[in-house]
């Protein structure tokens, strides 16, 4: 089986919208809620990031099989979360064949767009791991480059 843990980014202040976006009501759940189950659907290990409201949030994920991540400097920004959170799954797992990075406030995102991100990290033979770290920097770049787009685009 291939290790490709999910990471949750929840450590947002969510200043605009004046309330913590991870605890807005999403089809009768939270968002944060509706975004654990979506990840836990992939079979694979599933991390969330918190900061800025850490003391709210981790009661609600207390019914969930997930491992929590708290983020002190989470006002440093995404970035930092991102770094923070990977520098702590390599401690942690050592040996990934990618990882599959995901935003709270993103719950159009299913279960089968997961599946489909995680694709290019599967193993199909046991010589397939400095592929793996290849891809891994692609699709890592290309997320960066969608969040800086979306960061200075609105």
């Amino acid at each position: 089986m291939n290790n490709i843990p999910n990471l949750l980014l929840a450590a947002g202040a969510s200043r605009r919208m004046g309330t913590p976006k991870q605890l807005l009501p999403w089809r009768g759940k939270t968002l944060i809620e509706h975004q654990i189950e979506t990840l836990l659907k992939t079979d694979q290990e599933v991390y969330v990031v918190l900061g800025a409201h850490a003391e709210r949030i981790l009661p609600v994920l207390k019914p969930y099989p997930v491992n929590p991540i708290i983020f002190e400097q989470w006002s440093l920004g995404m970035g930092n979360t991102i770094a923070f959170s990977v520098a702590y799954l390599i401690k942690k797992q050592g040996s990934m064949d990618g990882i599959l990075i995901a935003l709270t406030d993103q719950p159009l995102v299913t279960p089968h767009i997961t599946t489909h991100f995680s694709m290019p990290f599967k193993k199909k033979n046991n010589n397939s791991s400095s592929q793996s770290l290849t891809k891994v920097g692609r699709v890592f770049q290309h997320f960066l480059t969608s969040i800086i787009f979306r960061n200075y685009s609105t």
